[in-house]
Parts: structure tokens; sequence; C-alpha cells
């Protein structure tokens, strides 16, 4: 009797020992460690630094460790002196924009004259300038109802006003009233820095619309 039972409890020890060791094999090799999950969701990146157009620098961050965006420079920081000067000669305006913009003249169709300033690696990006013979500047402003709307004092004019899609805010618009027409200054692109810059730029002589 007394054998039959000192049997019994070495078996049982034996497959207990077998448990414990089970388990601490499917723990090591089944569950990650707390250790490497704190490691993986929170990653040391290294102590590299990238200089931006404006002279700061940023470093690496967040699960992949890369380099924080640079702050987009507002459009006083922008720098013109590279810029080139479009003269139209069917429009009579002139405007700058940066060199990787190009210019389209398109001559005069019907009662529209019309210039683009495109982006030239993406020409659906654009500044479209045109001059409306028949177009009244009532009808002009109708069009845009809805949108945000602000009186601008644009020299030689009679009256101007811009708008832009408060839900849309790439979509911007100018409406200038001259004596015999009606221009209208059209972008899909508002919300690059340099866009808003070229419309700092934008200038028509006096006579430009007596010729």
């Amino acid at each position: 009797m007394f054998e039959k039972e000192k049997t019994i409890h070495i078996v049982a020890a034996a497959l207990l020992m077998i448990a414990v060791q089970i388990i601490v094999f499917a723990g090591y090799f089944g569950v990650p460690h707390r250790g490497e999950n704190s490691l993986n969701s929170n990653p040391v990146c290294t102590q590299e630094a990238k200089q931006c157009p404006d002279g700061s620098y940023v470093s690496r961050t967040g699960p992949n460790c890369e380099f924080a965006e640079c702050a987009k420079p507002s459009v006083q920081q922008i720098d013109t002196s590279t810029w080139q000067t479009f003269q139209s000669e069917s429009l009579g305006f002139a405007i700058k924009h940066p060199p990787h913009w190009k210019v389209e003249d398109a001559p005069s169709s019907g009662n529209l004259r019309t210039a683009r300033i495109v982006l030239s690696d993406n020409p659906n990006k654009s500044i479209e300038i045109t001059f409306h013979n028949r177009l009244t500047f009532e009808a002009a402003r109708e069009s845009r109802a809805g949108m945000v709307e602000e009186q601008l004092e644009i020299p030689g004019s009679m009256d101007a006003y811009a708008y832009q899609d408060s839900s849309n805010g790439a979509f911007y618009s100018m409406i200038i009233h001259y004596n015999f027409t009606v221009l209208t200054v059209d972008t899909n692109y508002y919300t690059n820095p340099e866009v808003r810059k070229m419309l700092h730029t934008f200038y028509l002589p006096p006579n430009a619309l007596n010729e």
C-alpha cells in the first residue's frame, strides 16, 4: 500500500513538472515580452536632423522614424528674387511666377481673352486670368453666391471682390471691375503659398485696356 502511494506521488510530481515546463515554453515563445511591445510601440530613432529650406531643422519621429515635415513658408517669407515676370501681350497684365510654373497666353476667343499659369508637373493646378467683354460685374458676383466675400482695393479699378469657397479652401477667385470690362482671376490651388504670393504680384497698367 505504501509503495503504491509513493509511486502515485512520484508520477503526479513528474506530470506537474512537465506541465510547468510546457507553460514556461509556451509563454516564452508564444507570447511577446512586455518589454518588446513597449520597444516596438515607442522605437528609439537615430539622432539625425534634416535642414529645411527656411534654415530650421527637423528630427526623426513616429513609429517609422521618419523625418517630421518642414514648416510651410508663409507668403511673407517666400523669396521672389529668382522669379520670372510674365507680360501678357494679348491682355496687357504682368505677373511674377516661380521658374517651375509656366504661362499659356491664349489668343482672344469671342468675348473672352484668357491666360493660364500652370504648375509644370501638374497642369490641373493653375491660375486662370480672363477678361470678359460682355459679363456684367453683378452677374459675376451672383455666380459666386454662397462663397466668403471680401472687398478689395485694386488701383485703377472701379470695384473688386475676392471669393473663397468655405467648403473647398483650394478655390479662390477675384472679380475686378474696370470701365469697359470685367476681369476674373480664378485658381484651384490657393492652399499653395506660392500661388497666394503670385496673386499679390498681379499688375494691370492703367492704359492696358485702352490699347
